[in-house]
């Protein structure tokens, strides 16, 4: 956000700490929704011999041979998040789905989540704008593990775009009950 400030009589310079608490105060007032995601069993791009590899585009391609759904934008049917800097894909599969590909499927554990919509190429700066929204919470923060990470990765899921240029996604951040 660039902001002109026209100095007036009496009115306050402010530095660059004061102008980021302004900012930070404007990007939280836009509020995210709670959610619950249930326990549910996904499929991801994650090899079952190498649980460490993760190919997203030859999964989506995988699936398209398979005509596997890739879940309806909203329907939190698939999410894509990074881990140890890969993207990963999950797919929320049923339960009786017999798993004889080469991608790993596992429980994915329920919770609640922050959500909130916003553009692709805003995600890092949105990522921080909605974990800072929970700092003095009286309500919810963000769920951290023990070793002082997100419970779970931030998600999102890919919408339908308002515009052919923008990609427009929802937004899951791990938070919990005080």
């Amino acid at each position: 956000m660039i902001c002109i400030l026209l100095k007036q009589k009496g009115a306050k310079v402010m530095n660059y700490e004061e102008l980021s608490a302004l900012s930070n105060r404007f990007s939280k007032s836009v509020k995210p929704s709670i959610i619950y995601l249930p326990t549910m069993r996904v499929l991801s791009s994650l090899s079952k011999e190498k649980p460490q590899a993760s190919d997203p585009d030859e999964f989506l391609y995988w699936l398209q041979e398979q005509n596997i759904s890739e879940g309806r934008p909203g329907w939190h049917e698939q999410f894509e998040f990074q881990q140890n800097e890969k993207d990963i894909i999950i797919l929320r599969i049923d339960d009786n789905f017999i798993n004889d590909s080469g991608y790993l499927d596992y429980i994915f554990k329920e919770g609640l989540f922050a959500m909130t919509n916003c553009y692709l190429e805003d995600l890092d700066e949105q990522t921080d704008s909605l974990i800072s929204y929970f700092d003095n919470n009286e309500l919810y923060e963000i769920d951290y593990n023990e070793h002082g990470s997100l419970r779970h990765a931030a998600l999102f899921e890919n919408m339908i775009s308002p515009e052919n240029k923008r990609e427009l996604i929802s937004l899951f951040v791990p938070v919990k009950k005080l």
